[in-house]
Formats: structure tokens, C-alpha cells, sequence
């Protein structure tokens, strides 16, 4: 199919001076219906493959949900299952993702067919190296405001790859259960602090992501804040803070990037606006794989911290 660009000169007139924006619109990547994938999956877990197809550009219809596709999961290029439906679109395997394997996902349906490929990556161990307390300036509020936090050290070593993180800490409470806690990363700081966070990650909501561009290879430390006093723990109802360090495919992380970008400016008509990654052939989406290892600081601990 030829690209389709659609010039709009929009004029727009404040004060008797005039202005103009020039939008392209590439016509190619929308205008026909095209499947769509999306699976954001972790190693030793099944896998849950979402399938609906999209709109043509000027329909004003949701994307519909396809429940009679056909969805084979691939490993290594070996095929091991048919996925089944469960609802909504949701098609879901029966064994686990192993890490360090190649998946691919090839699905057809209403006449239309498209896949996917993707590395999981390795689990990276880490450790807790030191915790401590601290206090930091809210970015939200009165420049004047200040909390206290908690300070936390982790330190891995890094495969000689391109590798991308993403750094969660959730609060545990006695019966398992867990709520998510924001994280901030600290300034950069060499004594104790061996990545430029500036420089390498971004804070994404409450996380932290992060790649190895800089420091492939090696063996690093890094310290982050949590948003949270270490007084709450003296309180007797949480069993502690889990850190949990996740790493991802680059699939993932260009995705995350990109998404942030696009709700970021999807609202404002003067930004660049921003296409949300894709690594689906023949299709739109995203199919991504992560791991992740975690490590529970207990209350015990943290309720002492000075």
C-alpha cells in the first residue's frame, strides 16, 4: 500500500497574529483494520495473549475483542501449544515461560494474520546492601515541604548485553498481601551512588526504569528513596518493604518509554505526538517478556533505622 500523508493547516488567530500547525498523517499504519497482540508476560508464569482487532481511522468503534482465533505459541521455534480462550480475548497457555527462551506468538483470525518474537531475558540476582533513613523534598508539593524516607542500596552485577531494569518496592502486610509504593531515584552521587541515574533511567509513575547504557557489564551499586517513613513499620502490621528488581526485554522497555510519552502529550496540540512502540509483524501491539527477582526487607529492620 502506498503512504498516505495528510497535510492540516490549522490557523489559528490570538491578537491579530496568526500561527500555523503542520500535521502529518501517515495513512499506511491505520487506515485498514489489523490484529492486534498484546502480552506484556514474566518468566514462570503462563502466558496470557490478548487478541481484538483495530478500527479503521475515521471509525468511531472500539477495537473489538476476537474470541475464535487461532493463537500458537512457538518456543525456540518448536510449536508447544495452541493457547485457549478464556474471555474478552484473553487466550492463555497451560505451561509456564522459562527464562532465556525465545517465544513467538503467530495469530490468524477474520481473515488476517500477524506474530511476534521474543528473547526473555535472565533473571538478575541482586542484594540489599545497606538501608538507611533520610529526608528528601516533595516534588509535589510547597518547595519548603520535606518527608522522611527510606534509603535503600542494591547492588548486581550486569551481563555483558544491553540490559534494561525496573526497579518496584511494594509494602507486604501480615497476611501476603501488598500494596505498591512509590520510589524516587537520589541524586547522583559517586561515594554512594554508582549510576547516573540522569543520564541512563527515567521515574515511570511509581517505578523506576533504567538501562545499562554506561556501565555494561559490571557490577553495580545504586541507591533510590522510598516514599515511606521507617516509623510506619514499627506499627506492627506490615511484614516489610519487597524490592523487586525486573529485568526487561528491550520490547519492553521502548514500550513503557513510548506510552509514557504518549499520555504525556496526547492531550496537548502543540507537542510532537508520539507513536507507542510496536514489535508485532503484520499487526499493532506489543508482546513482551520480563523476569524479576525480589527481596524482602523486614519491618523488623526497617523500624530501627536512624
Amino acid at each position: 500500500m502506498k503512504k498516505i500523508i495528510i497535510y492540516i493547516t490549522i490557523p489559528i488567530i490570538i491578537l491579530a497574529t496568526a500561527c500555523e500547525k503542520e500535521i502529518k498523517f501517515k495513512g499506511d499504519d491505520v487506515v485498514n483494520p489489523r490484529l492486534v497482540i498484546n502480552s506484556l508476560y514474566r518468566s514462570g508464569e503462563v502466558i496470557t495473549v490478548n487478541i481484538s482487532k483495530s478500527s479503521a481511522v475515521f471509525d468511531d468503534t472500539k477495537p473489538s475483542y476476537i474470541n475464535n482465533a487461532i493463537v500458537d505459541l512457538y518456543k525456540d521455534n518448536t510449536k508447544i501449544e495452541t493457547l485457549k480462550i478464556r474471555d474478552n480475548g484473553d487466550y492463555t497457555s497451560t505451561s509456564a515461560i522459562a527464562e532465556n527462551k525465545q517465544y513467538t506468538v503467530k495469530v490468524s483470525a477474520a481473515g488476517l494474520s500477524a506474530e511476534a518474537t521474543q528473547n526473555t531475558p535472565v533473571n538478575v540476582p541482586f542484594v540489599v546492601s545497606n538501608t538507611e533513613k533520610g529526608v528528601y523534598l516533595r516534588k509535589d508539593i510547597s518547595s519548603d515541604a520535606s518527608q522522611t524516607a527510606t534509603y535503600v542500596t542494591i547492588k548486581f552485577n550486569d551481563a555483558q548485553h544491553n540490559n534494561y531494569y525496573i526497579v518496584k518496592a511494594h509494602t507486604v502486610y501480615d497476611n501476603d498481601s501488598y500494596t505498591e509504593t512509590s520510589i524516587f531515584y537520589e541524586e547522583y552521587d559517586k561515594s554512594q551512588n554508582d549510576i547516573n541515574f540522569s543520564e541512563t533511567g527515567k521515574e515511570l509513575y511509581t517505578n523506576l526504569i533504567f538501562s545499562d547504557f554506561g556501565f555494561n557489564g559490571t557490577t553495580k551499586q545504586y541507591r533510590f528513596g522510598i516514599d515511606l517513613d521507617p516509623q510506619y513499620f514499627d506499627s506492627g502490621y506490615s511484614k516489610g518493604i519487597r524490592v523487586d528488581l525486573f529485568s526487561i526485554s528491550y520490547d519492553y522497555y521502548q514500550y513503557l518509554l513510548t506510552l509514557n510519552s504518549y499520555q504525556n502529550n496526547k492531550d496537548n496540540f502543540f507537542s510532537e505526538k508520539s507513536n507507542v512502540h510496536t514489535n508485532i509483524t503484520n499487526g499493532l501491539g506489543i508482546f513482551a517478556a520480563s523476569t524479576v527477582k525480589s527481596v524482602l526487607i523486614p519491618a523488623s529492620e526497617l523500624k530501627n533505622l536512624k
